[in-house]
């Protein structure tokens, strides 16, 4: 009967090491896919932050072929909720894809447009880091800047 005993409660503590190595195994999985779907989830957002940009770029243009130049009024870079409905900015079609780079998660969107109203830029900041800029102008530039536009080009 001692023997028994023995190899009982030998069985239960090996069973108990294994389950608790298990559980470890199991938490460290787990952390290592929500991690992963957190990063995916920022890089999700990136993607349509540059791809409404982009479609911010093509309506700048045809706004351009209609009325001649991107707008009657200069914007130093600041806040695009600003920028005067007289240009590019005030465009409905531009509205609703700024409106969704917002919706996005951009903190940051910056707009711009030349004295001559021949130039504009836009630049957004990235979700996934916040020290990235998105930047998109009327020269076809589309690149990562450090920081929010100072001037009407994304260089």
């Amino acid at each position: 009967m001692w023997a028994w005993t023995d190899w009982s409660r030998n069985v239960k503590i090996a069973l108990s090491a294994v389950f608790g190595v298990f559980i470890i195994v199991i938490g460290v999985v787990v952390f290592v896919v929500l991690r992963s779907l957190g990063e995916a989830r920022g890089k999700a957002r990136d993607a349509a932050i540059k791809g409404n940009l982009a479609n911010v770029r093509v309506q700048a243009e045809i706004y351009y072929d209609r009325e001649g130049s991107y707008g009657s009024s200069t914007y130093l870079p600041g806040d695009c909720a600003a920028a005067p409905a007289n240009s590019i900015f005030g465009d409905p079609g531009i509205v609703q894809s700024l409106s969704a780079v917002r919706s996005y998660g951009a903190g940051e969107l910056t707009c711009a447009i030349s004295e001559t109203d021949q130039t504009w830029a836009i630049s957004a900041r990235l979700p996934s880091d916040a020290g990235e800029y998105w930047c998109v102008d009327s020269t076809g530039s589309s690149l990562v800047i450090l920081s929010p536009i100072r001037d009407m080009s994304c260089l």
